[in-house]
Order: C-alpha cells, then structure tokens, then sequence
C-alpha cells in the first residue's frame, strides 16, 4: 500500500477512545511491521493498561564508536498515537468508511492522527528497503502509543520501558498545518467541589445555593486568568469549564454543585499561580455568600508548559531539510515555519518528563479539522509530510 492507500484503511480501523482502543489497529500496524522486517528490525510491544499495547520497532545501526558499545549520535524517533476521540455527532460523511473526494480523505482520525501514522510506518518502509545499516550512525525508532487522546499513560510507559531517552531526537507526526511546532502550553486539571445546604426554595435564605457559589467562583476564575501575563510565544493563558452538575429540582436550593476546570499555561504562569487563584477564590465566596460553604477541590491533571530551545540541534536540522526541499520546488508548503503547538502531544510529555530539548511536532492535516465531525485530511498534505520525512532519513541516517 502507498502512504493514501495506508492511511483509507487505518482509519477504517476503529480505535476510538473510549471506545474500540487500540486492539484491532495495533495488531494491523504489528502485522504490517512483520511484513517487512529484515535482520536489522526489532518489534517490541508492552502493556500499558488492560492489555492495551505500545508498540515499538527498531532499525539498528551498525556504525559503532571506537568501543564498539553504541551508536555515536542519538537514535531518531519517530512518534505516533494509535487511538482517536470518539465519533460524536452531526457527521455526514460515515466516520469509518475512509471517503476519498476532492482530494481529500474524510473519516474519525483522518488528521488525528492516522495520515501520520501512515507516514511514519511508510518512511519505516523505506529506511528500512533503502538505508544500509552498516553505514547508519543512529538507530532509527518508530513509535505507536496508546491512550494519548486521554491520559497518555502510553508515552509515560514508554519512557519507563525507556524507549526514548533525554537525548532522542524524537517528532510526533500531530497535524500541524505544514508548520514546525514545538512549544506547548501546559495542561493543569482541576475538579471542583461545593457543598451548601438544602431548603425549599421559597426560603432560600435558610439554605446555602452551592449552584450560586459555583457560579461565583467560576466568574472570580475566569476574571483572574485573563489578568495573567501572556507570552510572545505560546499566548495566554486560559481556562474551559467543561463539566458541570448541581442540584436536585428546580424548587429546591440545591446542596451540591461541581465542575472540572482545564487550564492551559502559558509562561510565567506556573500551576502554584492557579491554586492561589482558586484559594482566594473560595475566600472570596465564603465572604460574599456564606462563610459556612465548603469547598474542595482535587487536582486531576498536571503537564508543564515546553518552551522551544532555539539550540535544539533536531529543530535546526528539521528546519535544514525543510528548507532544502523548499529550495528545490520554490513551493510555499516547503517554508519551515516554526510556531506553537496549542494541544499537548506525546513529544511534550517527553520533553517535560526527560528535559528532552530535541522534540518537535510535524504532520499531515490540520488541528482545526481534529476532533470535529467529517473530520478530513488533504492527501497533498500526506505526500508533503511523507516527503519531508524520507528527505529526513536520508540526511540524518548516514
């Protein structure tokens, strides 16, 4: 199959999360690494959770130092999530069925991420058939992990089994509309619970509102985050209130409320910043409401910001091979725009968890188009990114 062909039948795989997982697509990838692997590959698996599996495979160097104990330079690593968001609604195109129109192909993980796991399985392929392994001076890795589209407890194991290291050059083929993107905002989570104190509505002054003080915290919240500084690189930072519950009937003053908060950091804000924001909001609702509410909260979720190091000796030759094609075809696409990456992938899990300064994203599709119904991907966007990668092999390998 070629890289179009690669990416139809990965996203006829369902691996929705939560959902199918990533069984069925795990075993495709495993199969289809079996089927073209030679003396210098190793395929390893391991568990993450409830035998959902990361899968790994390793085209091995043979240009040792002087030792002979190990490659000289670091290994190149390539990056991949195997699960997608789950279907949702209002889609017109079948999720699953990989419709090739208009030069594109439309399905649930189209952009996010299976055109990218297509490329890096292909790019595989082809180090694979062309690259003489006696001459690489790196290994060569390709990574498929599970559970990124939740709490990516899949990279996690796979910097436990260290699969990666502090000095791979590692990219997640994420969409990245055709740019380099390399810093990321951080993800702090934070549950929220109020308890107040039931009575009927038409006293409410006997009860607490836990609804009326969810409601002020969240507005003292939000006030709050926008008077954070922003940064010229990453942006400000934000917050999405995306769950709330509270109450029991409209004619009761309800006793109970809670909402999930997800914070997105951008420097100097740090996650000590958001508590003292939430701290004082609490105080500030016990003053204007009632000083007898309770309120606890739990912290579900903690991802630091990453910021680009402009030394990044991977960024630099990223950027280099970009620009070489850039120079051969006079294309716009080929320009090595290098921006921020406004989710959080498995390459900045890496980065913050290893102080690994050599991560970058760099996909087919758009992050505007994931997560969406008739999700799709431009199948020029395929062939560039597939381009750019096999260029990459080629001059970082030898």
């Amino acid at each position: 199959m070629n890289s179009i062909e690669l990416t139809k039948k990965l996203v006829e795989i369902e691996s929705t999360d939560p959902g199918a997982y990533e069984f069925e697509i795990e075993k495709f990838i495993k199969d289809y690494l079996l089927a073209i692997k030679t003396d210098g590959v190793e395929i390893l698996e391991s568990e993450v959770i409830d035998g959902r599996k990361n899968l790994m495979a390793v085209l091995k160097g043979g240009n040792k130092d002087v030792v002979g104990a190990k490659l000289c330079e670091p290994e190149l690593v390539l990056i991949c999530h195997m699960d997608t968001v789950v279907v949702g609604n209002d889609w017109i195109e079948k999720p699953f069925n990989a419709v090739e129109k208009d030069g594109r192909i439309y399905g649930r993980g189209s952009t996010d991420m299976k055109s990218g796991l297509a490329v890096a399985l292909k790019t595989f392929e082809y180090a694979v058939k062309n690259i003489d392994t006696k001459k690489m001076k790196r290994d060569f890795k390709v990574i498929f992990t599970v559970d990124e589209e939740a709490d990516m407890k899949g990279v996690e194991k796979a910097i436990a089994d260290k699969w990666v290291s502090e000095k791979s050059f590692v990219a997640d083929l994420e969409p990245t509309d055709k740019m380099i993107q390399v810093s990321h905002k951080g993800r702090f989570w934070v549950k929220l619970f109020v308890k107040g104190k039931t009575a009927h509505a038409s006293r409410p002054e006997l009860g607490i509102d836990a609804n009326a003080c969810l409601a002020e915290i969240i507005s003292y919240v939000r006030n709050e985050v926008k008077k954070l500084p922003a940064d010229g690189e990453i942006g400000r930072t934000t917050v999405t209130f995306g769950m709330m519950s509270g109450g029991y009937e409209p004619y009761v003053v309800p006793d109970r409320a809670e909402t999930t908060m997800d914070f997105r950091l951008a420097p100097p804000t740090y996650n000590h910043d958001i508590i003292k924001i939430i701290n004082n909001a609490i105080l500030n609702v016990k003053k204007i409401i009632s000083n007898d509410v309770v309120v606890k909260y739990e912290i579900t979720g903690d991802r630091p910001f990453v910021k680009k190091d402009d030394n990044s000796e991977f960024l630099q030759m990223m950027k280099d091979n970009i620009l070489s094609i850039y120079e051969k075809e006079k294309n716009d696409d080929y320009i090595p725009i290098i921006t921020s990456f406004s989710g959080y992938t498995d390459t900045a899990v890496i980065a913050a968890t290893l102080n690994n300064k050599n991560t970058l994203s760099y996909g087919p599709g758009s992050l505007a188009l994931a997560h969406k119904p008739d999700e799709y991907v431009e199948i020029k966007d395929i062939e560039r990114c597939e381009r750019v990668y096999k260029e990459l092999v080629g001059r970082v390998m030898i």
